[in-house]
């Protein structure tokens, strides 16, 4: 069944956030985060969906998703373990967590 079949708009955004794989976010990622950061947690507060992915699905996912928890609210520790329940291994690196809990 199509979108339009169902009175539904399908609308994809993409944000190219760049990081190194294994690597923890950097200045780089920070910089495009300051447009697309805000745009994301906007989608989400009002009830949508969003789609983050790397290469792995494992470490630059994972750090992004928690980064997103945090500035929602949500406790670094408790951002950190929800994501890894949700998947099992992400947030593969001491800088990855070490960034999600400087935030």
């Amino acid at each position: 069944m199509h979108a339009r079949n169902l009175n539904m708009v399908k609308t994809s955004i993409s944000h190219p956030l760049r990081i190194d794989e294994v690597k923890a976010p950097d200045g780089r990622f920070e910089e495009l985060w300051k447009s697309a950061g805000p745009r994301l947690r906007e989608i989400l507060l009002d009830g949508g969906k969003i789609l983050i992915h790397c290469r792995g699905g494992i470490g630059r996912t994972g750090t992004v998703a928690a980064q997103l928890l945090v500035e929602l609210g949500m406790p670094h520790e408790k951002a950190i373990k929800a994501v890894r329940a949700a998947r099992y291994g992400t947030i593969e690196t001491r800088d990855q967590e070490r960034s999600v809990c400087s935030l």
